[in-house]
């Protein structure tokens, strides 16, 4: 019965990771966002790609070719969604795990691009309390979102419950802290 109370971890994780690359971009001094909106972008892309590809790509390339022949039993629903972390949006059988990862990288790409257009829009969001507010906003929709899922007749197959956008409530939250 303690795996059944698993996902807190990873909506915990979420939290964690959205509080960890909120800290880092909030970081940056007034007006740089808006100043140099792509040297931003590619600091952060650059950071986020060097720490975390690598590892996921060996990883993915052992599972594709070596699972086979250890536990002669293929990588089952294999995809070039693997390749662009878009698994979490396909039924999984198998590598299961990583749609996790899937949605934590759609979060680096999105996240960034969608505060240096705050940046710009709104030069002074620093001081305004209802700008900071308004990053809660990922999390009335994320429940929004689950709430149509399960309410929804016959429910989804769990399959189809990895999908970022019912997600956002855990990154959001993270961000506001």
């Amino acid at each position: 019965s303690l795996f059944e109370y698993g996902w807190v971890g990873v909506d915990l994780f979420f939290v964690l990771s959205g509080y960890l690359i909120g800290s880092q971009i909030f970081a940056l001094e007034p007006g740089t966002a808006s100043r140099n909106p792509g040297r931003v972008l590619l600091d952060f892309w650059l950071k986020r790609a060097t720490r975390t590809l690598p590892l996921y790509f060996i990883f993915l390339g052992l599972y594709l070719w070596v699972k086979p022949y250890v536990f002669h039993y293929p990588f089952v629903g294999w995809d070039w969604r693997y390749l662009v972390f878009l698994q979490n949006y396909v039924p999984m059988v198998d590598f299961v795990q990583s749609w996790s990862l899937a949605l934590e990288e759609q979060f680096y790409l999105f996240f960034p691009v969608v505060f240096v257009l705050v940046a710009r829009l709104y030069p002074n969001w620093q001081q305004s309390y209802a700008m900071k507010c308004a990053w809660l906003l990922p999390l009335l929709a994320s429940v929004l979102f689950r709430a149509n899922v399960h309410w929804s007749p016959g429910g989804l197959p769990a399959t189809y419950l990895w999908g970022t956008h019912l997600h956002l409530d855990g990154i959001a939250i993270g961000i506001f802290l």
